[in-house]
């Protein structure tokens, strides 16, 4: 039987716990907006709007689980990885526009008192998408460029980089 290596080890928890970072978020999300009313502009731009504040979660798992990938030299990961951020980059540009049509949807039903705290909301939520949405595509056309490095030296060729580089000893 194959014991598995501590620096294995590592990597199956960094996995863990990046995945942790992508699901949870999805999942609160889902729930703070549940039942769904696509049709309800009030709706849209509260779910969109609260979904803004999950986002830096979810890049930040989607970069751990390319850095994971790289590290451990699993160029379909890598690959999975930047197809997946690409896309998601791509849904968070969509969404952005969206919000802003609900935002001016909404507008001539806010009152003037209210005006600056909606209108602060919503350009924060729209900063936090579309800052998000240029993370994910970075990490998606750098895991893609990584993925490609990964395979020109071949597999198995390359022991992973350490974690911390340390003096040796």
């Amino acid at each position: 039987m194959k014991t598995m290596a501590a620096s294995d080890r590592l990597v199956a928890a960094l996995y863990v716990v990046a995945g942790l970072f992508v699901i949870h978020p999805v999942a609160d999300v889902v729930t703070n907006a549940w039942p769904p009313e696509f049709g309800s502009e009030q709706w849209r731009y509260g779910a969109v709007g609260a979904a803004a504040n999950y986002l830096i979660s979810l890049v930040f798992g989607v970069l751990l689980l390319a850095v994971t990938a790289a590290y451990s030299g699993h160029r379909r990961t890598l690959r999975l990885v930047a197809a997946f951020s690409l896309i998601a980059a791509l849904a968070h540009v969509l969404m952005a526009f969206s919000f802003v049509l609900d935002v001016l949807q909404l507008r001539p039903a806010v009152q003037d008192s209210d005006m600056w705290a909606f209108k602060a909301g919503a350009g924060k939520a729209l900063f936090k998408y579309l800052s998000c949405a240029i993370g994910l595509m970075v990490v998606g056309v750098m895991s893609w460029k990584a993925a490609g490095g990964l395979a020109q030296r071949g597999s198995g060729e390359r022991a992973p980089a350490p974690l911390i580089r340390g003096t040796g000893n």
